[in-house]
């Protein structure tokens, strides 16, 4: 394994970043400056991705951390949310900013997560994918994770967005952290 990869500057999210995670998921996942990246869902949903509420609450929950890479005093390079499930760690809402997306620092979070999913004793992470998100799940793929075979249906809670397509899902991808790994 490359520890290199792992970033230095990554740190544990306090209640102080919440607007900042809030802002930097909505500009990676939302609205038009979303389309500057690849991990737009801009033309699948309409409405937020989060709010501070949201976060807030997440990570009053115990098993839930958020991790932030800043960009500067104001602004976020990137952010994950890790959760303890009852048999793995689950990665949510990995976002890297449209400045530094296709410069590795998505695959540097990934390695971070799984260390840290394994440094908690599990030997599986997990991940759930909007079922339309070929790119992102060939993505996932390409390092090590597989379909599952379960499927979710999107939630009809509209502070997670509105569907603008028929049909969205989230499929779940896992990998086996066990096995020796190079990403």
């Amino acid at each position: 394994m490359n520890l290199s990869l792992i970033p230095s500057n990554i740190r544990l999210a306090t209640k102080n970043d919440i607007e900042k995670i809030v802002t930097l998921v909505e500009s990676v996942y939302r609205g038009d400056s979303s389309k500057k990246g690849w991990t737009t869902e801009a033309d699948l949903l309409d409405g937020q991705r989060t709010d501070a509420q949201m976060i807030s609450e997440m990570m009053s929950l115990p098993g839930n951390e958020f991790y932030v890479i800043d960009a500067d005093d104001v602004s976020l390079a990137a952010s994950v949310h890790l959760k303890k499930e009852a048999d793995h760690g689950y990665i949510g809402m990995v976002s890297v900013s449209t400045k530094f997306q296709n410069q590795r620092l998505g695959k540097e979070i990934l390695l971070f997560c799984e260390e840290k999913i394994l440094a908690w004793g599990f030997k599986k992470a997990k991940i759930t994918v909007l079922n339309v998100r070929e790119e992102l799940i060939a993505w996932y793929v390409r390092f090590g994770y597989k379909l599952s075979g379960q499927a979710f249906d999107f939630p009809k809670d509209p502070r997670y967005g509105i569907p603008k397509v028929q049909n969205l899902k989230l499929v779940e991808l896992e990998k086996n952290l066990s096995k020796a790994r190079e990403i």
